[in-house]
């Protein structure tokens, strides 16, 4: 009998090979326990239980800003790394609501198991070195009108502002993300928030 409520699961990854690999490989072990799965697509990717997110060997990802913009419990956070110089391992800006790594060459049983074991243990961690960013109410405004496809003008009428207003808050929120461009910062609103 399958469990009533099925997980949830997004994987954000630039490797599509390893990205299909390991939704078919956790659908089946899923299935062997009787539990249903939804993969969500990533701009749906902020409702699943479980994401998977590529960060670039010795870059941090700070998932703390997953849920700006939604009142819910956060999900387990993985992060997908490819196996590189061990040089490279040193992990900067870990965020706190990252649960575990997983290394592309990693076996799959490793795998499995590490995931595993991150839902059968749902207490929260206790790192604290979470490059955590922050944004203003009027910042959160911002990001919700981009994330209608408003553009700046229409941003600003709706919030009683000036469009050069708006554009200081987005290069503001630009700069707290370390994105360079705006396609940077349409690519991340649009698929996470």
């Amino acid at each position: 009998m399958k469990s009533e409520k099925p997980i949830k699961i997004s994987i954000y990854g630039s490797n599509s090979y390893f990205s299909l690999g390991l939704t078919n490989i956790l659908k089946d072990e899923f299935n062997k326990k009787n539990t249903a799965t939804d993969i969500i697509e990533s701009k749906n990717g902020v409702y699943a239980d479980i994401i998977f997110q590529h960060s670039p060997q010795g870059e941090g990802i700070c998932f703390c800003n997953y849920f700006l913009t939604h009142k819910r419990k956060p999900p387990l956070f993985f992060s997908i790394k490819t196996q590189g110089n061990p040089s490279n391992k040193i992990r900067f800006n870990q965020c706190i609501l990252e649960r575990e790594v997983i290394h592309q060459d990693i076996s799959i049983s490793s795998a499995i198991d590490m995931i595993i074991n991150c839902l059968n243990n749902k207490k929260t961690t206790d790192k604290s070195n979470c490059s955590k960013i922050y944004f203003s109410k009027r910042e959160i405004d911002i990001i919700r009108g981009f994330k209608k496809s408003l553009s700046i003008p229409e941003i600003a009428r709706k919030l009683g502002v000036s469009p050069k207003t708006v554009s200081g808050y987005k290069i503001a929120i630009m700069h707290k993300m370390g994105f360079k461009n705006n396609a940077e910062l349409y690519r991340w609103i649009m698929s996470v928030i």
